[in-house]
Parts: C-alpha cells; sequence; structure tokens
C-alpha cells in the first residue's frame, strides 16, 4: 500500500485511524493524513505503532478533525521508504532548521551536460534518473525556483525525450518536508510522474514545462506560498500554485490526482491549444483546502524582485 484512505471520521486525539487498506505498514512506518477542512496546514504526519486488520494505531494523538462523508475524501499516504535521499541529518527535523535563511538541503539534477574546445564542435552527454519508491525528505532551496538553476527536490533540466534509451520516470516516491519547491520538469517530454506523495513543500509541488508528460494518482499535500516567508513586504500580486503547468507544456496528462492544501491556488493551467483533441487529458481530479482551487492562465507570468 502507498496511498488509501480514511473508512471512518477521525477527530484531534484520535490514536487509531481506521483504513480502507494497510498493505505493507508496519510498526515506526510514517504515513501522511491529508486535510479535509478548509485549512490547508492540516495534512499530518504519524507514526504507526502498531497494526490490527484495517485498524492503524499512532504513537500520538491527532492533531486535527479528518471528517469524511459522501463527497469528502480524506487521503492517507505511506511516507517511509527503504531507500532515502535527506538533506540534514537524521536526528534534524523540518522544525530544527530556521527559516528562511538556511533553508537548504541539497537537491537531485537530471539533465544534460556539454563540454569542447574552442573552435572545436561541442559534445557532451544526456542523463536520466528512474525514481521508484524512494523516499526524498528534506531536499530544496528557499526562493531557489527558476529554471536556469532549479533547486527543487528534483528537478529535469533539458533531459530532452524520455524513451527506451533515455527511460526516466518517478513512480510511488515520497517527497516531504521539502526546503523549497518539490519535482520540475523543464524541457523534458514524455515523463511519467504516477503514484508519488508530496507533502510540505516551499512553493509549488510539482512544475511542468515538458511537453506529452504523463501526471497521474499522485496526492500533493501542503504547498506553501514563499512569499509569506519573506521579511520584507510583498509588493506584488501573484498567482502560486501547488501543481503548476506552465507554458510551453502542452498534451500533459494530468489525471485522478489530488491536491490539498496550497496557501494560494491548487492547480494552474496556461491552456491547450483549442486544435488539440484534449478530451482525455484531464479528468477526475480532486482540489480542496486551497484558496483557489484552478487558475486557468493566459499570459505567463514573470515575477519581479
Amino acid at each position: 500500500m502507498i496511498q488509501t484512505r480514511l473508512s471512518n471520521s477521525a477527530s484531534g486525539g484520535d490514536r487509531e485511524v481506521v483504513l480502507e487498506d494497510v498493505g505493507d505498514i508496519e510498526i515506526g512506518d510514517k504515513i501522511m493524513i491529508t486535510a479535509t477542512l478548509l485549512d490547508p496546514t492540516e495534512s499530518e504526519v504519524v507514526t504507526v505503532s502498531g497494526v490490527s486488520g484495517n485498524t492503524v494505531s499512532l504513537t500520538s494523538g491527532l492533531v486535527y478533525n479528518h471528517p469524511i462523508n459522501d463527497y469528502i475524501t480524506c487521503e492517507v499516504s505511506l511516507l517511509s521508504r527503504n531507500i532515502v535521499i535527506r538533506g540534514v541529518k537524521d536526528s534534524e527535523t523540518w522544525d530544527d532548521v530556521d527559516a528562511p535563511t538556511n533553508f537548504i538541503g541539497g537537491r537531485v539534477l537530471v539533465g544534460q551536460t556539454q563540454f569542447g574546445f574552442p573552435g572545436k564542435s561541442a559534445s557532451g552527454y544526456n542523463g536520466y534518473g528512474r525514481f521508484n519508491n524512494v523516499q526524498f525528505s528534506h531536499l530544496g532551496q528557499y526562493n531557489k525556483f527558476g529554471e536556469f538553476d532549479p533547486r527543487h527536490a528534483l528537478s529535469y533540466l533539458m533531459a530532452g525525450n524520455v524513451n527506451e534509451l533515455m527511460p526516466s520516470e518517478v513512480i510511488n516516491c515520497a517527497f516531504h518536508d521539502g526546503f523549497g519547491a518539490g519535482i520540475a520538469v523543464f524541457q523534458t517530454n514524455n515523463l511519467v510522474i504516477r503514484g508519488n506523495t508530496v507533502h510540505k513543500t516551499i512553493q509549488h509541488s510539482l512544475k511542468i514545462e515538458g511537453q506529452n508528460c504523463v501526471v497521474e494518482d499522485n496526492i500533493f499535500a501542503y504547498a506553501m506560498d514563499y512569499q509569506l516567508y519573506q521579511t520584507t513586504e510583498v509588493k506584488i500580486d501573484h498567482i502560486f500554485a501547488a501543481v503548476d503547468i506552465m507554458v510551453p507544456a502542452e498534451n500533459v496528462i494530468f489525471n485522478n490526482n489530488v491536491v490539498v492544501g496550497s496557501d494560494r491556488a491548487g492547480v494552474r493551467f496556461y491552456g491547450q491549444p483549442c486544435s488539440t483533441n484534449a478530451t482525455d487529458l484531464h479528468y477526475g481530479n480532486i482540489v480542496r483546502s486551497c484558496q483557489m482551487g484552478l487558475v486557468a492562465d493566459t499570459y505567463r507570468v514573470f515575477f519581479l524582485n
């Protein structure tokens, strides 16, 4: 089990939750329970102390209420993995780091490199990265979200076309407690991002500027607007979204994802050409606990210092 849902509502103080499926959850694992009310901060991470049937016991009581009904579900995701890429010492947590100047946790960058000599033709290598069931913890850098030098937890930059020779993918991974943004895709096409959980990032959970990418069955929870952490006055109004599908992205399949908890918008699209057959590109998505659900933008926004 990587992702499931609560079977019953849970209340603050509860030390047991009932899940639809416990799968391989074990004692000591960390699970994330999404927010179901309006406050984007109410997704929380708890540690498992026992499993009996579909009932999971916790080492401490829940902090928030998680009511569910016929219209509102509460997603639960396993964050623990055997393979961990971590940006701080094992003894440190997100709250141990002074915000925001020390929010620097490392990154994973997949792309290309070129080299050559004056007067000679350049050569280089294209990279690819296949990540399956990997835990990305405390990565990224505060206020470094640009394409030129991305400091996301995981970035694909100029990785070209994903194919049999360059088989990049991001499947069933967990990203949490980021010091910056989560996943970014720049000048990389045909990338599959499926079944992942991205929890607690500063700025977007996912940013895509590639073509023909597939984003399916992911949970994006609690994306914080970096401007709220600035010590100076915010001088411009801007649209920040947990999931940003930006120009020049086209033909991005965005299906059956859950976006829950954003200081601003849940999802921002820059549109799809009217000539495109986009019938099956976007369906089955849930957005809640965000200031705005969906923003359809018609131009590219530039951020000014």
